[in-house]
């Protein structure tokens, strides 16, 4: 099958999630056979699979990006378009253009998640009703709609209209063989860690929906009990200084380290190294998430504290890798975190559940077999040209 993958917000050479996710997700389609033709904001040194050939977007303008990339694939027309973005305008255009149906993937509320960052342009957004009605047009045309959560995909349902039949809840996968189990003590002499302490990590984008206020005031309840106990933040973004803030008040400088960015190579060390791994999510867009630090920590056999977003998500008591907690409660959070530093050997069993968990249920190819599938019932003549 012939793809086109349209992600015209990605700039490859930035170390986000997002980029993560449509390298791990374009690496899955090409395992599954599929011939990718991935239009980007920026390219990267990323070296794609021989199947994928990665193009920069030649324009911001939509319809001329639309008429550049119909030109370049008239000839070798794909099966699909997938489009990952909540307006899929260059989507729709291309499809119309080269008669193809076109595909969404959504990931988030873009209005919520600027709304909650306050930006002026995340409230202009939500109030132009000229913007929300073409949106909704093409959410409605498009062939199908991929969702990462059952709620993501009921508030496409309620806001733009778009028909229930038509979405596909597709969480988020993890990539098995960069994330996977390494020895703690290996991984604490790389980083230079204390081989003795306990360590709680936190691996993503510090942002507000991230619940890292929550993970602050859960760790000065854990220290209490257990003084030695470190907690390490693994990630950058807008909350950092004020976070950093609320550390230094609560007195929390000897147990909090704020390491930033790192090479998404050296994640999996850092997750290693520590004893649990914090999923935490806070707020009304929490149960719009799926998380990629959930999978990842699982992927390398550590046992998780993990707010509890319900639907499709791993269910972690359910598989015995770890505890959930109410979301904004940091008396739970510290409890089980309390709970799971108590256990050693209780510990290391759910780490070894934990791994084989993400082999079965969490693959980028499991949700890449199931995107195929989807693309194979938008598009029946697939195997025609």
């Amino acid at each position: 099958m012939r793809i086109v993958f349209l992600a015209p917000d990605v700039d490859l050479s930035r170390p986000t999630g997002e980029v993560s996710h449509v390298e791990d997700l374009v690496r899955a389609l090409a395992r599954s056979g599929c011939f990718v033709t991935l239009f980007v904001a920026k390219a990267s040194s990323w070296v794609a699979p021989p199947n994928v050939r990665v193009r920069t977007m030649s324009s911001r303008n939509t319809l001329r990006s639309a008429l550049s990339i119909a030109s370049a694939i008239r000839n070798d027309r794909p099966h699909v378009i997938y489009e990952r973005r909540v307006t899929p305008k260059l989507g729709a255009v291309i499809g119309w253009l080269v008669r193809r149906p076109y595909v969404v993937e959504v990931n988030g509320l873009v209005e919520d998640e600027r709304a909650i960052l306050h930006t002026p342009r995340g409230r202009s957004v939500k109030s132009g009703p000229v913007r929300r009605f073409i949106r909704a047009r093409l959410l409605q045309r498009a062939a199908g709609v991929v969702t990462v959560t059952e709620k993501l995909g009921e508030e496409l349902t309620i806001r733009f209209g778009v028909s229930p039949a038509k979405i596909t809840v597709l969480p988020n996968g993890v990539d098995l063989v960069l994330f996977h189990p390494i020895s703690r003590g290996s991984a604490r002499a790389r980083l230079g860690l204390d081989p003795s302490a306990a360590y709680l990590v936190f691996v993503g984008t510090l942002v507000p929906w991230q619940g890292l206020e929550t993970v602050l005031v859960a760790a000065d309840l854990v220290r209490r009990e257990r003084p030695g106990v470190r907690l390490i933040i693994v990630g950058d973004g807008l909350q950092r200084a004020e976070l950093e803030r609320t550390a230094l008040l609560r007195h929390l400088e000897d147990v909090v380290r704020f390491v930033g960015s790192v090479r998404r190579e050296e994640v999996p060390y850092w997750i290693a190294a520590a004893d649990v791994g914090i999923a935490s999510k806070s707020g009304g867009i929490r149960a719009v998430a799926s998380p990629l630090k959930l999978r990842e920590y699982l992927a390398c056999g550590v046992p998780v504290v993990a707010t509890n977003l319900g639907g499709v998500e791993p269910s972690v008591n359910d598989a015995s890798v770890g505890e959930t907690v109410p979301p904004d409660n940091p008396e739970a959070m510290a409890a089980a975190i309390l709970r799971l530093l108590a256990s050693p050997a209780v510990r290391i069993a759910m780490g070894a559940r934990a791994r084989t968990f993400a082999e079965t249920n969490l693959s980028w190819d499991l949700v890449a077999e199931r995107l195929v599938a989807l693309f194979a019932k938008c598009n029946p003549q697939r195997g025609r040209g």
